[in-house]
């Protein structure tokens, strides 16, 4: 929101890449060398909860164009690999024992840190609005603790404001996002 001074200082939301997303993107940078995708875990968001998860998933989002390639590419290197499963799917296969890796569309114009060439990783104010809308499944959690998370992000971090409320309105979500805080 324009206008708006923050009191306190807030930190940036730089979150440490894993050993495993860096796996999965060298593997991709291998076979797809052209195509942008965005990869990260969903402890960075878990984190933010007042609960536990046993779920640990890791979420690679590409470009549309290379969704269906990416996705059998993933799944014959990493048996647990889903591609965008609903909420039944989430429950019936997705192992809350394992670390999954849930494929996905990039949207458009998403807010997203360059890493290297062609991957990415999100900003917080992605990651907020993916969680509002959790289409596919990201995390299996009620609507109460998508809002502790996102009110506990808003807390610590420093978030672009405007940012957050053009891509929420790019995903259709913005009147979620305006109940959610």
């Amino acid at each position: 929101m324009r206008g708006e001074y923050a009191l306190k200082e807030k930190k940036q939301f730089h979150p440490k890449r894993t050993k495993r997303m860096d796996e999965i993107a060298n593997l991709l940078q291998e076979k797809f060398p052209y195509v942008k995708f965005s990869i990260y875990p969903t402890k960075w968001v878990s984190n933010l909860s007042n609960h536990i998860y046993q779920t640990d998933n890791i979420i690679v989002e590409t470009d549309i164009d290379a969704l269906d390639a990416a996705f059998y590419f993933l799944q014959e290197n990493f048996s647990n690999t889903f591609l965008s499963p609903d909420q039944e799917m989430y429950d019936y296969y997705v192992s809350a024992q394992e670390e999954n890796i849930i494929v996905t569309r990039l949207h458009f114009d998403a807010p997203l840190y360059k890493v290297n060439d062609n991957y990415y990783i999100p900003k917080l104010e992605k990651l907020i609005v993916d969680l509002l809308i959790n289409d596919p499944v990201i995390l299996p959690i009620s609507y109460s603790e998508i809002n502790t998370i996102i009110m506990n992000a808003i807390d610590t971090y420093s978030i672009n404001f405007s940012t957050l409320a053009r891509y929420a309105k790019k995903r259709n979500s913005q009147k979620r996002l305006n109940n959610a805080y």
